[in-house]
Formats: structure tokens, C-alpha cells, sequence
């Protein structure tokens, strides 16, 4: 169905509060489907959240958890999930108390407890993305290296460092992106300091990590994406300032040192990909968590993203996230054009619709798109479905699933042999409240309100997850 307004109902009553219960690791053959798997759709839907959240005073705190639901030849379904053994999940695992720092979460023992801690290998939650790289599976966090894990088990090998290439200082961020003509993959790590930096990476198609540059940025800002065309890489650094002093001193956790200026200017960074000079553009303040896609356009860079009018609007429900459902979502689709040679950043907003999470066909990535998809939420509630919009129109096509329901991001995977850029399915996780428990749903990219096309309920809550990917194994 198409809309001109997010659709609009009273504050949902059912209780979300089963996704944060700790699961159980399990592998199991999935016989409790409703429709059938697509003929065509074959391979791995990988999913990576907050699975164990009890020692956790902020959503993003949770131990990472990776979900795999297995579509095979034959439309049989087949679902695994497991913990991602880190530093931090063995130390805790049987803790009362928080042993290490977090986002938004304070060490046990006070001021001296967390006076001049900076992320460790044992703050690392492992618990944001996932990035296949030939042949292997890493769970990434925001300030750490990744963690590596066996694609078809998942179980956990290690820690790694691209052979020494990614130094111990250096994070490697839980947002890299691929580009689709090349198969290289770009990503970049935040640098707090004297010199405040952003360092970025390319790793070629033998899995070996480059360094592109170390970019000086105006501020220590908070900056979870970043987004790549064929000539850019693209930061929105918003000015929410991370206040060093208070995280030092043990007086405050990471999330809760960050404050945003609403009169600072939301600063445009372009790096060029082959690491030149950089070149900085002030526009008017706004924060975002995630961008959608971006390709270059003449001289100028068109960038989606999901805007905020500002960092606390979104960071005061993920520190509550137990009463997920009072949430007021205030995040919209926006379309920035960016002129390198006017010095300009202009901007409009896409759709009137609660939406995070946002997607692209992974085809178009740098070249030119025209469809978004992503979580959605309605007015009063979380993001309880998944969206379809047009970024060259707005019109809008969703599919909600309910009151108490809690949608992942959608993952678009084309249909075998077709080339056009919405021919084929949206795959996602989705909290059932009435079963307490997870299920994995298909749903035509076309027409997402037409409801699912296969409902496979799965054995255990599969709890929130942030990020995904697919893997294809037609």
C-alpha cells in the first residue's frame, strides 16, 4: 500500500520485553513454516545483536550474538545461533556486575573502577555487524578489531588483525561497505586524542587490509557509518562531541560524555578514495547513526541517510531500551546533495515515516538507486515492520506485523538472473510476541504489504539485531 504519512495508532500494549531474555545456542532443522521459501532463494541470512544483556545499562552493551537461518536447495530452512566467545562474554559470563566498560555502560568499582580506561580487546562485544570475507566471518565493533568466526558453525577462532596490518590503537569500525564494481571493501576507524582523526582502510579482493589515510577531523564526535561512492568516501560528523574530561575521570560512561551543540555545524568530510587531500563542509546540525547509499552525480554526491534533529532523541530509548515500546521515533529518511565545488550541503526530507536500519540493492550501491528499504515504526511504538520507499517520488509501500512486534533490518537479496534493481526478496528477523521467540520472513521486495511470503517461526528469541548480510550459495 502505498502512503503519504506514517500510519498512526495508540502506543503499543503488547510487551517486547522476551527479546532481551538471554537465549539458548541451539541448531535446529526448521519444520514450523508458514508459505513456502522461494524457488531461487539459497544461501545463509546472517544476523549479530545484543544476545545477553543482563549486566547491560544500554542497548548497545549486550554480548554479541550471531543468528544464521540456512536456506537450502530444496526449501528446507535450517536455523543456528551463537555467542561470539570474546574477552568480554568469558569474563562475564557468570559475573553479577559489569567487569569491563561499555557504550553506555559503567565498570563495577566507581570512579576508580573507570578513571582512564580506554576500549580494550576486552570491552570489544563483537556484537554490531557481520562482514564475510573470503571464506571467513567477522563480527565487528565499533571501537575494536574484529572477531573471527567459522561461516557455517560459528564458532569463534579469534580476534584478528589483517596479519599486523591493523595496529593495536587503530579501531576497524562495525560499517564497512562494498564497492560492487570492484569488490573492495572500505571502512574506517574513529581516533580520539590529541589529534582528533578518522583513519580509513581499503582491503583488496586477496582479504589483505590498505591504508588509505588518517583524516583529521574538527572534534571527537560520535560517528558510527560512513558512506562510499566511485570517487568518495563520505562522513556526516555531527556535533555530538564526545566530553573527554568526564570519561577520563571515571565520572561518566562513553555514551553518556557525548553531548550534542545545537549551534555547531554537522561537518561534511569527503576523503578521496585513492587518499588524497580531504576536503571539509560545514552544514546546518543534525546527527545520524546510519546512511542508506550515495553515488556521485556530476561534480556533486548524493547521500541518504537517516537524520535525527539531534543525538539524545535516540540515545535516551537505547539507554531505557527495556520500555522499548514508549519510544517517540523521530528518525526520517533524508536526501543531502553535496557540492565539493559550491562549498554547499542541501537537503530534503524523503518520506514521513519513522524508518532506521536502512538498505539498498548491494548492486547499486555506488551507482545510482532508486528504492530504500528499511525498518519502519509507527507513531507511539518501535520499528514493528518494514518499508519499501521510492527516494525519487516518497511514496511508500510497507508491511507492519504488529503490536509488540520488533522488525530487523531487511536485507534485499536479488532474484536469480534478474538485473532489475527491486526484483527480489527482503529478508529479516522479527520478534513474535505471542511465542516469545524469533521468526525469519521473506517478503517480496516489490510489494512488502503483501505480507510475508514464507514465515519460518524459529526455536528461541533471536533477540534485537543491529546489522546482517547474506551469503549465496546458488
Amino acid at each position: 500500500m502505498a502512503v503519504a504519512a506514517p500510519p498512526v495508532r495508540e502506543a503499543q500494549t503488547a510487551s517486547v520485553d522476551g527479546v532481551f531474555e538471554t537465549p539458548a545456542e541451539v541448531d535446529a532443522l526448521i519444520t514450523d513454516v508458514e508459505g513456502q521459501v522461494p524457488a531461487g532463494l539459497v544461501g545463509a541470512l546472517y544476523r549479530v545483536g545484543p544476545g545477553k544483556l543482563d549486566l547491560a545499562d544500554h542497548l548497545f552493551d549486550g554480548d554479541g550474538m550471531v543468528s544464521a537461518v540456512h536456506f537450502g536447495p530444496a526449501g528446507e530452512i535450517r536455523f543456528r545461533n551463537r555467542f561470539v566467545r570474546t574477552d568480554k562474554y568469558l569474563a562475564e559470563l557468570h559475573a553479577t556486575r559489569p567487569k569491563v566498560a561499555g557504550f553506555g555502560t559503567r565498570a563495577a568499582g566507581g570512579v576508580l573502577g573507570n578513571a582512564l580506561r580506554r576500549p580494550t580487546t576486552k570491552n570489544n562485544a563483537a556484537n554490531t555487524a557481520l562482514l564475510p570475507l573470503n571464506g571467513r566471518l567477522l563480527a565487528l565493533w565499533e571501537a575494536g578489531h574484529p572477531w573471527q568466526l567459522d561461516p557455517d558453525s560459528l564458532e569463534t577462532i579469534g580476534e584478528m588483525d589483517f596479519n599486523g596490518a591493523l595496529e593495536a590503537r587503530l579501531p576497524f569500525s562495525a560499517h564497512p561497505h562494498r564497492d560492487p564494481a570492484t569488490g573492495e571493501v572500505f571502512n574506517f576507524g574513529m581516533v580520539y586524542g590529541p589529534r582528533n582523526s578518522v583513519a580509513t582502510y581499503r582491503i583488496d579482493a586477496q582479504g589483505r587490509l590498505h591504508h588509505v589515510a588518517e583524516t583529521r577531523v574538527p572534534a571527537p564526535v560520535l560517528n558510527h557509518d560512513f558512506i562510499i561512492t566511485d570517487r568518495w568516501l563520505v562522513f556526516c560528523l555531527g556535533p555530538a562531541r564526545v566530553h573527554l574530561l568526564p570519561l577520563l575521570s571515571g565520572l561518566a560512561s562513553f555514551g553518556d560524555s557525548i553531548h550534542f551543540h545545537r549551534d555547531q555545524a554537522t561537518t561534511v568530510v569527503l576523503v578521496p578514495r585513492d587518499g588524497g587531500s580531504a576536503t571539509y563542509i560545514d552544514a546546518e546540525p543534525w546527527f545520524q547513526y546510519h546512511f542508506a547509499g550515495a553515488f556521485d552525480d556530476g561534480d556533486d554526491i548524493v547521500v541518504d541517510l537517516v537524520r535525527y534533529p539531534d543525538y539524545e532523541s535516540i540515545n535516551a530509548p537505547l539507554k531505557d531500551f527495556r520500555h522499548i515500546t514508549a519510544y517517540q521515533p523521530e528518525e526520517r529518511l533524508w536526501r543531502y546533495r553535496i557540492s565539493p565545488t559550491r562549498r554547499s550541503v542541501e537537503g530534503h526530507e524523503v518520506a514521513p515515516l519513522s524508518i532506521e536500519f536502512p538498505q539498498v540493492d548491494p548492486r547499486r550501491a555506488t551507482g545510482g538507486y532508486r528504492v530504500v528499504y528499511g525498518a519502519c515504526g509507527s507513531q507511539g511504538g518501535a520499528l514493528s515492520g518494514i518499508a519499501r520507499i521510492d527516494v525519487s517520488t516518497g511514496e511508500t509501500d510497507l508491511h507492519d506485523f504488529g503490536d509488540g512486534h520488533l522488525a530487523s533490518e531487511p536485507l534485499f537479496v536479488p532474484r536469480p538472473h534478474s538485473d532489475a534493481e527491486d526484483d527480489g526478496w527482503l529478508l529479516a528477523l522479527v520478534y513474535n510476541p505471542g511465542r516469545r521467540a524469533g521468526d525469519a520472513v521473506v517478503l517480496d521486495a516489490r510489494a512488502p504489504s503483501a505480507g510475508p511470503l514464507c514465515t519460518a517461526h524459529l526455536p528461541v528469541n533471536t533477540a534485537v539485531t543491529f546489522h546482517g548480510a547474506w551469503r549465496d550459495a546458488r
